[in-house]
């Protein structure tokens, strides 16, 4: 079954976005529907980021799998087998991806959007200076999920600060496997943003 069809959408043929959503389902087997679906989502969107330069490098799967280890209950195996898909995958297709974007529209408030788009800003600082098709991605992403573009400069700043503060980039003896991939925003690590409650459970606390 497709995802779109998953989603509700009665006609589609397969795409990319089916392996994914199968290994997205094995790792998460005890999780509500609308939440592997916005874990599918995210990690779509990730993807496309990762590949629009025409590569899935090693610095951007290490990030993917440092902010993939923060999704709740998704264990390293399920993170292996999302990366796998994506290294062996070919670019989305558009029409997907516009799919991706409504639903992020549909299950995400505003603050739970730019959380989304602050991920791929982080994915895109990866290797540093985003390249022009990057920087073209994060402008699409944020105009098809509602994100004004003024939000832009300020995820690229977070990004590019948290990119210069590596230990590599400082001029010390180089990187550690993991080196620069938190992306931590002040003093703080920025999280994972949580999934929206499936339809009639209350919010969480404030």
């Amino acid at each position: 079954m497709g995802l779109l069809t998953w989603l509700g959408y009665r006609e589609r043929k397969a795409g990319r976005l089916d392996p994914l959503l199968v290994e997205v389902r094995c790792a998460l087997p005890e999780d509500e529907t609308v939440v592997v679906r916005y874990v599918a989502i995210v990690i779509a969107i990730l993807g496309h980021v990762a590949y629009v330069d025409g590569q899935f490098s090693e610095r951007e799967e290490r990030a993917l799998r440092r902010l993939l280890s923060k999704v709740s209950r998704l264990q390293p195996s399920g993170v292996d087998a999302v990366c796998k898909v994506l290294r062996e995958g070919h670019p989305f297709a558009e029409g997907e991806l516009e799919e991706c974007y409504r639903e992020i529209k549909s299950l995400c408030d505003g603050h739970e959007r730019l959380e989304v788009l602050r991920l791929v800003g982080e994915l895109a600082f990866a290797d540093g200076e985003p390249s022009p098709a990057e920087r073209d991605a994060l402008a699409r992403i944020a105009e098809a999920i509602g994100i004004p573009s003024g939000e832009i400069p300020i995820i690229e700043d977070e990004a590019r600060a948290a990119f210069r503060s590596r230990p590599s980039v400082r001029g010390l003896e180089g990187p550690t496997p993991d080196a620069g991939l938190s992306f931590d925003v002040g003093e703080a690590e920025a999280p994972l943003p949580e999934p929206p409650p499936p339809d009639g459970a209350p919010p969480p606390p404030a």
